[in-house]
Formats: C-alpha cells, sequence, structure tokens
C-alpha cells in the first residue's frame, strides 16, 4: 500500500499526464517508470548509488539522466525522477508508481485486473479477455498479465477482489466439488 507521500507524488504526476494539452499518455508513462525499475532491479550498482546518501543528488541526477535518455522518457517523467531523488524518496518510486495507476483508475473509471496464464497471450486473446472483464465489471478494464508456470491451462482473473478462474485446475476443482456433493 502506498503511503500518503507517495500518493502526493503520484496524485501531481497524474495531474501533469492528464492536464488539458498534455501529449503524455497515461499507459505509456507506468510502462516507462516499469522499465526505468526493471533498470534498477537488474543492477545492484545502480540501486547502491540510488540508495547511498554518500553519494550527492547531483551525481545521482546525472546517472539518472543517462538512464532517461536511454530509454526515451519523457521530459516530464524524469523531472518526476530528479524530484524524488532531490527530496531523497527515490526507494519509494515502486510506491509511486502503484499510487499512480490506483489514481489513473480512480479519475478515469478504469478498473484494473490480473490476469494469469500458463503462456504468453496472443493480442487477439488479450482484447477479448480485456472485452469480457470489461463486460463484467461494467468499468474500462486495464489488464496486468502475469506468466504462472503452475496453471496447467485457461486463465485465472481478478477484478478488484473478485477473482474468475477459468483455469483448468478451477474446473478440475469444481467438478470434484460437484461430484462429491452428488455422493
Amino acid at each position: 500500500m502506498p503511503s500518503l507521500i507517495s500518493a502526493r507524488y503520484a496524485q501531481a504526476m497524474v495531474d501533469v499526464v492528464l492536464a488539458p494539452g498534455s501529449s503524455l499518455d497515461s499507459k505509456d508513462v507506468v510502462e516507462k517508470l516499469g522499465r526505468f525499475q526493471d533498470a534498477i532491479a537488474v543492477s545492484p550498482d545502480l540501486r547502491k548509488i540510488l540508495a547511498s546518501p554518500a553519494v550527492r543528488a547531483s551525481k545521482k541526477r546525472a546517472v539518472v539522466g543517462r538512464i532517461a535518455g536511454a530509454l526515451a522518457l519523457p521530459r516530464q517523467v524524469a523531472n518526476l525522477l530528479f524530484v524524488l531523488i532531490d527530496r531523497k524518496r527515490i526507494g519509494e518510486l515502486r510506491d509511486v508508481v502503484e499510487a499512480m495507476e490506483a489514481e489513473f483508475d480512480r479519475r478515469t473509471g478504469a478498473v484494473s485486473a490480473e490476469v494469469r496464464s500458463p503462456f504468453e497471450l496472443g493480442s487477439e486473446q488479450r482484447q477479448t479477455l480485456e472485452k469480457q472483464l470489461t463486460l463484467l465489471s461494467g468499468r474500462k478494464a486495464r489488464l496486468k498479465f502475469v506468466q504462472d508456470s503452475s496453471l496447467i491451462g485457461g486463465v485465472i482473473a481478478k477484478v478488484g477482489s473478485t477473482v474468475y478462474d477459468g483455469s483448468v485446475r478451477g474446473e478440475l476443482e469444481l467438478l470434484k466439488r460437484r461430484l462429491t456433493a452428488g455422493a
């Protein structure tokens, strides 16, 4: 759960993205921040530099600026990262992004959903699932796809606190309950 401070940074960034005349796309901003998070996750040296109070903010900004350039982050997104560095909050980036996603959903009337499948789904399958979950929830569904090797087949979708189990394992459990109930 993001902190109140993370939520404030998120709200400010969402204000920038959704401002009239903004050329930023909410999905693109979240995706690019996710790629920046991935860069931090795979580099222990980068994590140490960003977390260390011994490294000056100007050095951190220079490193982040180079990464932002390599990832083609929009200026406003890079500025968010610089503000987080200056305020010694870069360690809360994951919470800020999570709060941004929730704020985008709240303001646009969308709902986030997680779809688990045993393999990568094709674009047609993803679109079909998005349409079905939008119909079921009554709100625009923003899907996050996760591969889950513990599944045999099918998918499990979680929308808010509701779980739709279309997995083979779920169908077998349902069949087992029906058979044992009738015995």
